[in-house]
């Protein structure tokens, strides 16, 4: 077997680092730029799998800030929109599982720029709840309990840099080299990489 960032073989059998592999998402935080599509999220869901062929996307500014960063958050919560910059560094590292689509992102200011919306190509089997682990979060209204971990069945993961769970809603996972990749972009904005071991959430992701 050939060995990838985040997985490897153990007397045969498959073994994947989870810390290793990321939920890989635009940045909410204030200030952060969100975009929205005025189209069906299932038609941004078909494209993210790449199950629809769109030449050109259009999306515009919903709500952060009024400029976009290099890594965009979508309100539908579909993938992300990735500058030109970050898609030539993913592409220059031959990362596998992913494609992007040409968007014209119109800012708060009615300004244009071109961006990219990431296909997701790679696949993994169904996240399995059952390994997640219950914890308590803090939280300033109190202490909340929370499901930490996202894992899925390690011999269904194809090996893509570039991945999302079956069923996907537009999730996008990366391995190391991915997030090492995008993180070359020089000053590097709006992308958040969270392993998939620190991963909280209630209910389960899916």
């Amino acid at each position: 077997m050939t060995r990838i960032f985040g997985s490897g073989a153990v007397d045969g059998r498959m073994v994947v680092d989870f810390s290793s592999l990321y939920l890989t998402r635009g940045s909410v935080k204030r200030g952060a730029f969100v975009a929205t599509f005025d189209r069906p999220r299932d038609e941004l869901v078909e494209i993210c799998r790449g199950e629809r062929s769109d030449s050109r996307v259009h999306a515009r500014w919903d709500i952060g800030g009024a400029v976009p960063h290099d890594v965009v958050h979508v309100s539908e919560g579909v993938s992300l929109l990735l500058s030109s910059s970050v898609v030539s560094a993913m592409r220059s590292a031959n990362l596998t599982g992913f494609d992007a689509v040409p968007c014209e992102l119109t800012d708060k200011h009615d300004e244009i720029h071109e961006f990219w919306f990431l296909v997701v190509l790679g696949r993994c089997g169904p996240i399995d709840d059952s390994r997640s682990v219950l914890v308590e979060k803090d939280y300033p209204g109190g202490r909340v309990p929370a499901m930490q971990g996202v894992y899925f069945p390690e011999t269904s993961w194809d090996g893509s840099n570039v991945f999302c769970p079956e069923p996907s809603r537009g999730t996008v996972f990366m391995d190391r080299k991915a997030r090492e990749a995008m993180e070359s972009v020089k000053q590097l904005k709006g992308a958040t990489f969270t392993p998939l071991t620190e991963f909280c959430v209630n209910p389960p992701l899916h």
